[in-house]
Protein backbone atom coordinates (compact mmCIF):
# COMPACT_ATOMS: atom_id res chain seq x y z
CA UNK A 1 0.00 0.00 0.00
CA UNK A 2 1.08 3.81 -1.01
CA UNK A 3 1.44 5.86 1.90
CA UNK A 4 1.02 9.25 0.46
CA UNK A 5 2.52 11.00 3.62
CA UNK A 6 6.06 9.70 1.69
CA UNK A 7 5.36 12.81 -0.88
CA UNK A 8 5.13 15.59 1.71
CA UNK A 9 8.97 15.20 2.60
CA UNK A 10 9.71 16.29 -1.29
CA UNK A 11 13.46 16.19 -2.43
CA UNK A 12 15.13 19.22 -2.18
CA UNK A 13 17.65 20.21 -5.50
CA UNK A 14 19.37 22.85 -3.80
CA UNK A 15 20.55 20.40 -0.95
CA UNK A 16 22.77 18.82 -3.56
CA UNK A 17 25.40 20.91 -3.39
CA UNK A 18 27.77 22.15 -0.90
CA UNK A 19 28.03 26.21 -0.57
CA UNK A 20 31.83 27.82 -0.51
CA UNK A 21 31.31 31.22 -0.18
CA UNK A 22 28.58 32.36 -3.39
CA UNK A 23 29.76 29.40 -4.99
CA UNK A 24 27.72 26.10 -5.79
CA UNK A 25 29.16 23.20 -7.20
CA UNK A 26 26.53 20.49 -8.74
CA UNK A 27 27.00 16.84 -7.00
CA UNK A 28 25.38 15.30 -10.16
CA UNK A 29 25.26 16.20 -13.67
CA UNK A 30 22.51 17.08 -15.64
CA UNK A 31 20.85 14.18 -18.11
CA UNK A 32 18.05 13.83 -19.72
CA UNK A 33 16.15 10.51 -20.55
CA UNK A 34 14.26 9.60 -23.29
CA UNK A 35 12.40 6.25 -23.12
CA UNK A 36 10.93 4.90 -26.33
CA UNK A 37 11.43 1.92 -28.54
CA UNK A 38 13.67 2.48 -31.12
CA UNK A 39 10.92 3.03 -33.93
CA UNK A 40 11.15 6.08 -36.40
CA UNK A 41 7.68 7.05 -35.72
CA UNK A 42 8.76 7.76 -32.47
CA UNK A 43 10.61 10.78 -33.58
CA UNK A 44 13.83 10.32 -31.54
CA UNK A 45 15.69 12.74 -33.63
CA UNK A 46 13.85 15.29 -32.35
CA UNK A 47 15.10 14.80 -29.14
CA UNK A 48 18.63 14.85 -30.62
CA UNK A 49 18.49 17.89 -31.98
CA UNK A 50 16.56 19.54 -29.18
CA UNK A 51 19.72 18.38 -27.10
CA UNK A 52 22.00 20.42 -29.62
CA UNK A 53 19.86 23.45 -30.15
CA UNK A 54 19.62 23.58 -25.99
CA UNK A 55 23.34 22.90 -25.60
CA UNK A 56 24.12 25.60 -28.50
CA UNK A 57 22.37 28.10 -26.65
CA UNK A 58 24.11 27.98 -23.56
CA UNK A 59 22.84 27.68 -19.77
CA UNK A 60 20.45 29.33 -17.92
CA UNK A 61 20.69 27.19 -14.82
CA UNK A 62 22.31 28.82 -11.89
CA UNK A 63 26.18 27.15 -11.73
CA UNK A 64 25.32 24.47 -13.80
CA UNK A 65 27.14 24.39 -17.49
CA UNK A 66 25.63 22.36 -20.13
CA UNK A 67 28.67 20.90 -21.35
CA UNK A 68 28.68 18.56 -19.13
CA UNK A 69 24.84 17.17 -19.74
CA UNK A 70 23.95 13.92 -21.75
CA UNK A 71 21.34 12.82 -23.17
CA UNK A 72 20.18 9.13 -22.48
CA UNK A 73 18.07 7.95 -25.14
CA UNK A 74 16.73 3.96 -23.66
CA UNK A 75 13.89 1.87 -24.57
CA UNK A 76 13.16 -1.26 -26.57
CA UNK A 77 15.54 -2.15 -28.83
CA UNK A 78 15.53 -6.09 -30.88
CA UNK A 79 19.03 -6.37 -32.63
CA UNK A 80 17.03 -8.84 -35.35
CA UNK A 81 14.68 -6.14 -36.29
CA UNK A 82 15.99 -4.14 -39.32
CA UNK A 83 14.27 -1.09 -38.65
CA UNK A 84 15.53 -0.68 -35.32
CA UNK A 85 19.08 -1.59 -36.45
CA UNK A 86 18.88 1.09 -39.33
CA UNK A 87 17.45 3.87 -36.74
CA UNK A 88 19.97 3.32 -34.32
CA UNK A 89 22.84 4.20 -36.98
CA UNK A 90 20.65 7.17 -38.45
CA UNK A 91 20.35 8.37 -34.86
CA UNK A 92 24.02 7.97 -34.04
CA UNK A 93 24.68 9.69 -37.52
CA UNK A 94 22.43 12.45 -36.64
CA UNK A 95 24.49 13.06 -33.25
CA UNK A 96 27.74 13.21 -35.02
CA UNK A 97 26.45 16.03 -37.53
CA UNK A 98 24.67 18.01 -34.70
CA UNK A 99 28.23 17.63 -32.65
CA UNK A 100 27.00 16.03 -29.35
CA UNK A 101 27.78 12.45 -30.25
CA UNK A 102 29.97 12.37 -27.30
CA UNK A 103 27.63 13.31 -24.87
CA UNK A 104 24.29 11.03 -26.05
CA UNK A 105 24.05 7.48 -24.72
Amino acid sequence: MMKIEDFDNTWNHRSCWPREGNSRLWLFRLNFLSVNRFERKKNLQLAISAFALLRSLGSTLPDQSLSEATLTIAGGFDKRLKENVEYLEELKELAETEGVSDRVR
